[in-house]
This record gives structure tokens, C-alpha cells and sequence, in this order.
């Protein structure tokens, strides 16, 4: 009999290490083997393994869009010294003015531009603030 309680403490520890393992211990069918029985055979084949489920590539975001950039013109000439020369009078005013060449109605004319600001708001109090000073300001959307 003392076979007997190894065997079934060997089965019970085979069933342990399988439950840690995450199979099934094989079953004995509820019948004690006899002591002549060989040894029951192969565990239960492995259980299938789940199958990968694809997942959907994720989606790009749409991308952010930026605000728009406004300047404010406070002049227009077709001759660029001009243009230059008001330049240099608001860069003495503290402002940092720009001068651009542009066609307009086949013509070619120098803008003169402060900004960008980082908003319409600011670029109207900038206007504010050269009108002030003596400038026309007009906004200008770039």
C-alpha cells in the first residue's frame, strides 16, 4: 500500500505543477489503478494557444490648425526708397518694420509691415498704438 500513496502524491504534485503551468491535469477516471497498471499515458494535448487578434492601426491626429498670422501695413509705395525711408522711422519708433516687394495689378510695389502679432487683437492694438504715433495701420492677414 505504500506504493500506493507515492503514486497518488506524485499525481497529486503532477497536477499542482500543471495547474502552475496553466494545463489541465490528466484525470484517472475515478477508478483507482491497479497495482499491476502501467502508468497512465501522455497528458491531454496542449490546449491551442489564443490567436492573435489584430488590432486596427491607430490613427494619425489630424493635424493642429495653426492661427492665422496678422500683420499690420502702414504703407504701400511703388518706389522702394520710400519705403525704406519709413521703415527707418518706425524702426526709431520701436517697432521692427519690414518692407516687402509684392505685384499688384501687374505693377511692383514695396509694403511696409510690422508683426506678425499672435493675434488679430494684438495687431489692432498695434495699429492703435501707430495711429497714435502719426501711422496709418491697416491689418493684414497673412
Amino acid at each position: 500500500m505504500r506504493g500506493y500513496q507515492r503514486y497518488l502524491a506524485f499525481i497529486a504534485l503532477f497536477a499542482v505543477i500543471l495547474a502552475a503551468c496553466g494545463s489541465s491535469a490528466p484525470t484517472t477516471g475515478g477508478a483507482a489503478p491497479s497495482a499491476g497498471a502501467a502508468a497512465p499515458a501522455a497528458a491531454a494535448p496542449p490546449e491551442k494557444a489564443p490567436e492573435a487578434v489584430e488590432q486596427p492601426a491607430p490613427q494619425k491626429a489630424a493635424p493642429a490648425k495653426k492661427a492665422p498670422k496678422f500683420l499690420v501695413q502702414v504703407g504701400v509705395f511703388s518706389d522702394p526708397a520710400k519705403a525704406e525711408e519709413l521703415k527707418k522711422d518706425l524702426d526709431s519708433a520701436e517697432t521692427i518694420a519690414d518692407v516687402r516687394k509684392v505685384e499688384v495689378a501687374g505693377k511692383t510695389m514695396y509694403r511696409v509691415l510690422i508683426g506678425p502679432s499672435r493675434g488679430r487683437a494684438d495687431a489692432q492694438a498695434l495699429a492703435e498704438k501707430l495711429k497714435k504715433l502719426g501711422y496709418p495701420g491697416l491689418l493684414h492677414k497673412e
